[in-house]
């Protein structure tokens, strides 16, 4: 996937849980923190996403392939 269309999907990704979040001003701050997985088997896009998404306050983790992102999903790990 291109970078453009990368950063573009986490921008909306990120707009849309700040939306949520401005809906439920009660969450708590481990409610606000949500883990997001990144999926992708370039390193340097997974760096800039994590760095891009700790900076907004997330808790991003990053997986190289689709067998170690059903894991992380079905041991409940992440929230997106």
């Amino acid at each position: 996937m291109a970078k453009s269309a990368t950063l573009g999907t986490l921008h909306l990704l990120v707009q849309w849980g700040t939306d949520n979040m401005a809906k439920n001003p009660n969450k708590s701050a481990i409610q606000e923190s949500a883990t997001i997985l990144i999926i992708d088997d370039d390193s340097g896009t997974c760096q800039t996403l994590n760095h891009i998404l700790m900076e907004k306050g997330y808790l991003p983790t990053s997986v190289s392939n689709g067998k170690d992102a059903i894991k992380a999903v079905q041991d409940g790990f992440v929230n997106l």
